[in-house]
């Protein structure tokens, strides 16, 4: 948001900061591994429990980031907001990920767990952001919708 098309005081340290940048993408998270955390529910040994179906009102994730992985265990990124979206049948989450990581169908891994208890990781691929593929609503005709008439 800072354009560097003038000076100002800061500008030589903003324009470092803005070299290490990251994209926001959407992740779709693999359902196989989403059955692993299921699973260990009834084991001695679980994993952090994925409330599902995930209810924004009451807070729980929003609050969360889980680092996000390329395959050797580098952090690129993190994750937020995971939620099932019934219109996709899919978990889904919102990812701030570094640029060279940021394609389409792009193979990551969410490291799910909180730090000191047991952590597994979830593949994730790389998505569109925003997801929704639908047409925006907000310049519908509502005028068009049938009504009933008294």
């Amino acid at each position: 948001m800072v354009k560097f098309d003038h000076d100002f005081h800061g500008r030589e340290a903003l324009e470092e900061i803005a070299k290490d940048h990251r994209e926001m993408v959407t992740l779709e998270w693999e359902p196989e591994d989403l059955a692993k955390v299921f699973l260990s529910q009834f084991t001695d040994d679980p994993c952090k429990r994925i409330d599902f179906p995930y209810d924004h009102r009451t807070g729980g994730y929003g609050n969360n980031q889980d680092r996000v992985v390329d395959s050797e265990g580098n952090q690129i990124g993190n994750s937020m907001w995971p939620v099932y979206t019934i219109y996709y049948h899919k978990l889904i989450s919102i990812c701030s990920i570094d640029p060279a990581f940021a394609a389409e169908g792009t193979e990551v891994q969410v490291v799910w767990g909180d730090c000191g208890q047991r952590q597994i990781n979830i593949r994730a691929k790389v998505a569109r952001f925003p997801y929704l593929d639908l047409p925006a609503n907000q310049n519908y005709d509502m005028d068009s919708i049938p009504r009933f008439d008294a």
